[in-house]
């Protein structure tokens, strides 16, 4: 009686396992849910704008060198790249709204970028953002590729200041080439996008800024 028990045991015991095992290899297995980055909190403090170094990085009183978020600016300092069309006005222009005065920082997603500078959406003391306004003068375009909250509201800026030939999107060769590039970009399928991205990364990281 004894052994005819153990038998069957043995026999439910090997039955479940088996069934197990089944469906472990069957199932699809469940996807882990992706984490959430963690929210950067809000830097409600001034900085003083030390200086800018073009239209698109400064360095602030307590040696930080920021990045602004979502635009880039045509190349004024550049170890390899002659100085392009419009740097020297996007650089003036940021120098004249905030070298020397107290801005505020808001940044995203990202806190800093590969070289280590602060990103961060650059807020005047009138409330004005210094991203924005480069936008709408055509002195900068939007950075794509990057993600950050604010990308919908400044392909919006971008695509006025298209409409209206401002800075960079004015329609001459010799003038428009980045506003033209960037253009382009939009007709490009998703994978063709994505490639265009790699092939710019590599050409960023083959010509380095210089040290400031």
């Amino acid at each position: 009686m004894i052994i005819k028990l153990l038998k069957s045991n043995w026999f439910y015991l090997v039955l479940g396992m088996s069934i197990g095992l089944i469906i472990l290899l069957f199932s699809k297995p469940e996807t882990p849910a992706p984490r959430c980055k963690k929210p950067i909190e809000p830097d409600y403090s001034y900085y003083k704008v030390e200086r800018v170094i073009d239209g698109d990085t400064l360095r602030l009183e307590d040696g930080r060198q920021v990045r602004l978020l979502g635009v880039d600016t045509p190349e004024s300092k550049h170890s390899e790249v002659p100085v392009q069309v419009f740097s020297k006005e996007a650089y003036e222009f940021s120098r004249q709204m905030v070298e020397g005065f107290e801005v505020r920082l808001e940044r995203d997603v990202e806190p800093t970028d590969k070289y280590g500078r602060t990103l961060a959406y650059i807020y005047l003391e009138d409330g004005r953002m210094l991203n924005e306004e480069l936008l709408k003068r055509g002195y900068a375009y939007v950075l794509r590729y990057y993600p950050f909250k604010k990308k919908a509201d400044f392909l919006k800026i971008q695509d006025k200041a298209r409409q209206e030939q401002r800075g960079l999107w004015s329609y001459n060769l010799s003038l428009g080439r980045l506003a033209i590039i960037a253009e382009k970009f939009d007709q490009l399928s998703e994978v063709g996008k994505r490639q265009f991205d790699v092939e710019l990364d590599k050409l960023i990281d083959k010509y380095p800024k210089k040290e400031e």
